[in-house]
């Protein structure tokens, strides 16, 4: 009889303590948006990692670049209690919050591609967005004979990476006393706010000598605006290399893809939250990125292996 009650004990026991168990072994990506390459890579990577430490990933995020609809996802992710969560903050500043009460909670954080602001003393894995954006420019002024007017679309300020992109454009066009940079447009995830921003700089510089995208669906929009406009003329430059900017690149409506490695960000951005839960220090990384893709190097090897896909494989 007290055997049979020892293991009736036992068994409430392990049952009380298989929960706590699962919730141990999940780490939680929250994405800055859904149905994006770069985010469909990012989550790639990201289960390599988790498959290799033995951890379950629970992927959210919104359907927009939107902190209002990343904040909310957040704090349901924090409510499932994982023992981590990796994030691309969609601003700066908004996520702070939110990722304190994820401290708060004994939740590791670590942030991937775009920075969180503040001092919360988060790990963040990224890539040098100062130095891409001095590449953008680069390009861009070489496309253009170091001379004219030039557009910058963005998605909305306030989010790290892109401000960074910009601040190197800008330091970059500078130095090339010829070329004049219009005050930066932000259109969101709207092509039509992209489209009216390039009509609206058409229409106030008719010389307008070209265009600058600093995100994915940011050049994703450039590009079918262009084609709309029949401007294959006005070279754009862009970050990424999504499907859709590949096919642009082809078409001459998009001139330089600078794309850098979302699936490596989700890959250690995982990793690195494990060695936060093993009580190992951990430090920021920054990855190399942002090599040119053009018409003419899209073939080789290497710039094949920089393009975004869908397909983990």
């Amino acid at each position: 009889m007290h055997k049979f009650k020892l293991m009736v004990a036992g068994a409430a026991m392990l049952a009380s303590v298989a929960p706590s168990l699962a919730q141990e072994k999940t780490i939680g990506l929250v994405v800055a948006r859904t149905g994006d390459p770069v985010f469909a890579m990012m989550e790639c990577g990201a289960r390599k990692a988790a498959q290799e430490e033995g951890f379950e990933l629970t992927v959210s995020g919104p359907a927009e670049w939107n902190a209002q609809q990343q904040i909310p996802i957040l704090r349901a992710m924090i409510a499932r209690k994982p023992q981590a969560i990796v994030i691309d903050p969609t601003d700066s500043v908004a996520l702070q919050e939110p990722l304190r009460e994820a401290l708060a909670a004994g939740i590791k954080v670590v942030t991937v591609d775009s920075e969180l602001g503040g001092d919360l003393g988060i790990p963040h894995i990224g890539t040098d967005g100062v130095e891409g954006g001095r590449e953008a420019a680069r390009q861009l002024a070489k496309l253009i004979g170091e001379k004219g007017t030039v557009l910058v679309v963005g998605v909305a300020p306030g989010i790290a990476i892109t401000d960074q992109r910009h601040q190197g454009f800008v330091e970059v066009m500078k130095t090339y006393p010829n070329i004049t940079v219009l005050d930066k447009q932000f259109a969101g995830d709207s092509p039509d706010k992209v489209a009216s921003a390039i009509k609206g700089a058409l229409a106030a510089n008719p010389d307008l000598a070209g265009v600058h995208a600093d995100a994915t669906l940011i050049g994703e929009f450039t590009g079918a605006t262009l084609r709309n406009l029949g401007r294959a003329d006005i070279p754009a430059v862009t970050f990424d290399a999504s499907p859709i900017e590949v096919d642009w690149l082809k078409q001459e409506y998009l001139d330089v893809l600078l794309p850098f490695n979302p699936a490596e960000l989700g890959y250690l951005g995982v990793k690195n939250a494990v060695k936060q839960l093993a009580g190992e220090a951990v430090e920021p990384v920054v990855l190399k990125g942002y090599t040119p893709v053009t018409r003419e190097n899209l073939d080789t090897p290497e710039a094949q292996a920089t393009v975004y896909t869908f397909d983990c494989k």
